[in-house]
């Protein structure tokens, strides 16, 4: 093992073993497909622990790496990324993100999950604003405008499940926690609106 290492660190930046390392990867995925995917799914935590320690690492490698890329690439999609990217191609993004999401719930909750409890100091602070500002308003449910009709007030179409209550202008934004400004939403529309105006939601 030592001694394949020295081999590896003297020549792993040579393009030869380069070569020869990815088609010996490539044939070995190809011929053992099925035992690689078993381990994938088994060492999934693990195998994503090392790769974040990796770019944590190697972040000026990753860096340099990928501005060659872009640099060598300038037409490929691959290579863009950042805000100019996403504005540009904002509608797919959503789009995919959203269908993601709908064919993987149980990934999207445990994400969610994660996030807070990484950010749950933020969490916190939001419950906190939420409550100040909605205390002590006392509101009947039956007096929100769509609550007989059941259409939701963000996509227009009938809610025939879960709904949850959405503030049309968001506290947030300035809003008010009141009955002129509820409405029943999906929980997938309720999401995607966020924080979002009605006219911002208009232009999505």
């Amino acid at each position: 093992m030592d001694k394949y290492k020295k081999y590896y660190d003297k020549h792993k930046n040579d393009a030869d073993f380069k070569a020869k390392n990815a088609a010996r990867a490539k044939l070995y995925y190809q011929q053992n497909k099925d035992k690689v995917k078993r381990y994938t799914e088994i060492n999934r935590q693990k195998i994503a622990d090392r790769m974040k320690t990796w770019r944590l690492e190697n972040r000026a490698k990753l860096n340099q790496y990928q501005n060659e890329r872009r640099a060598q690439n300038p037409g490929d999609r691959k290579g863009e990324s950042g805000p100019d990217y996403y504005q540009k191609n904002r509608t797919r993004i959503l789009y995919n993100q959203r269908n993601y999401e709908a064919k993987n719930p149980d990934k999207r909750a445990e994400r969610g999950r994660r996030w807070r409890l990484e950010h749950s100091a933020e969490v916190r602070l939001q419950v906190h604003k939420y409550r100040t500002k909605t205390k002590g308003v006392q509101i009947s449910k039956e007096e929100i405008y769509n609550w007989f009709t059941r259409i939701c007030g963000i996509c227009k179409e009938p809610i025939t499940e879960n709904f949850e209550i959405d503030h049309i202008i968001p506290l947030s934004r300035g809003g008010l926690h009141e009955v002129l400004n509820l409405q029943l939403a999906h929980p997938h529309c309720n999401r995607v609106k966020h924080n979002k105006l009605p006219s911002e939601l208009l232009m999505v």
